[in-house]
């Protein structure tokens, strides 16, 4: 944990929600998205306390800083570049390297389950904030969001819609969170996702 001669968490917090928001590229991965995933975090982390508060308010502030670049290259992955980018700004905000390291595995890992699981607690639940917001009446939202940006239909019977996004979003939450407070957080969610998409697809056929 830093104190505050070393970035502590209200000054740092502010600067980098003010910088994460300067980074977003789109609407699904904007403002609210981020606060919504800071707010999450923050509830999970209220049942652990031995998580890093600090460590994860900024993972969770700046998780998705790389996701103008990956539009702009598919090639790129946004976690990765992401991760680049948070340690390059903490550092020149004077953060210890080892606090910036922290958080950049943290924002590395948090849209594989996988390389979640192999990080600290401070991984996985930045990864069941962010996954909650793929679910739900914001989650549904904001897949209508993305495939209008990519001019997919609302349902195919084959290929890309937004039914398919929003579908396949529903099955990874069901399938990938990591703890139990965010799975009950979720259920309600998962609820609603189901039946509107079963209705959506029932009414475009």
């Amino acid at each position: 944990m830093t104190d505050k001669t070393d970035c502590g968490f209200s000054p740092l917090s502010e600067k980098a929600l003010a910088y994460a928001i300067s980074q977003s590229a789109d609407v699904s991965h904007g403002e609210g998205h981020i606060r919504r995933v800071i707010k999450n975090a923050m509830a999970l982390a209220s049942s652990y306390p031995e998580a890093d508060r600090q460590l994860l308010f900024i993972a969770a502030a700046l998780h998705d800083c790389g996701q103008r670049e990956q539009i702009e290259n598919k090639g790129l992955h946004h976690a990765s570049v992401g991760a680049d980018k948070a340690r390059a700004w903490l550092l020149s905000q004077g953060c210890r390297p080892d606090f910036a390291d922290g958080v950049s595995r943290t924002i590395a890992a948090h849209s594989s389950p996988e390389l979640a699981a192999k990080e600290g607690l401070e991984a996985k639940l930045l990864f069941d904030a962010d996954k909650l917001d793929m679910v739900g009446a914001v989650g549904l939202s904001r897949a209508l969001m993305y495939a209008l940006d990519e001019n997919e239909p609302l349902y195919s019977p084959s290929g890309e819609s937004f039914y398919s996004v929003a579908q396949s979003d529903l099955e990874f939450v069901k399938r990938s969170l990591f703890t139990p407070e965010a799975r009950r957080m979720a259920d309600d969610r998962m609820k609603i996702s189901a039946s509107f998409l079963q209705s959506l697809k029932t009414e475009t056929n």
